[in-house]
């Protein structure tokens, strides 16, 4: 497994007022997981956010029972569906999001001999450098504004400090897809 750094991160907004408030004073607009899961334009909503479970219709056995509109029972064996059962826990709804962009790039470690190495080892690295650093184009739609941070372990311990100071709990990290 390669090792990573997280270079730099971005906020990017749809919101000018929102991205001066977090450039210039430190104000963190958040929205909540439900707001991700059910609102906002095609770039922020997520219907998949906070999945807990995806069931594959042929590693599990169950059946959907309900009762149609003239109270009439149905069951409707998993194999039937058209693709996994997925599991939502909605209490985490409520929970407040505030999502960045990270630019994460590998910790490059390389051994040469030679200048003729040494330069070839720069070369590769400078390569991968630039493609690593490349922003999705996806994030593109996001909004018109962006803040970049680039010293991110200090960045993330100022928030931790504050988050501690004013007791509310705080977690971070990469989300894995």
């Amino acid at each position: 497994m390669t090792d990573h750094i997280v270079y730099a991160m971005i906020k990017i907004y749809d919101n000018e007022a929102h991205a001066d408030a977090f450039l210039n004073h430190g104000e963190m607009f958040c929205r909540t997981l439900g707001e991700f899961k059910n609102e906002g334009d095609e770039h922020r909503r997520d219907e998949y956010e906070g999945v807990t479970d995806w069931h594959q219709p042929d590693q599990i056995k169950l059946a959907i029972t309900y009762r149609d509109k003239n109270g009439i029972e149905k069951t409707t064996p998993i194999e039937e569906l058209a693709g996994p059962v997925i599991t939502q826990n909605t209490a985490y709804d409520p929970i407040n999001l505030f999502c960045m962009y990270a630019i994460k790039v590998e910790d490059f470690k390389e051994d040469y001999s030679t200048d003729e190495e040494r330069k070839s080892a720069i070369e590769r690295i400078n390569k991968s450098f630039a493609e690593q650093t490349k922003v999705n184009e996806k994030s593109f739609g996001m909004g018109n504004f962006a803040v970049m941070v680039t010293n991110v372990p200090v960045f993330l311990e100022k928030i931790r400090k504050n988050f501690s100071d004013n007791a509310y709990e705080f977690r971070d990290g990469l989300v894995k897809y």
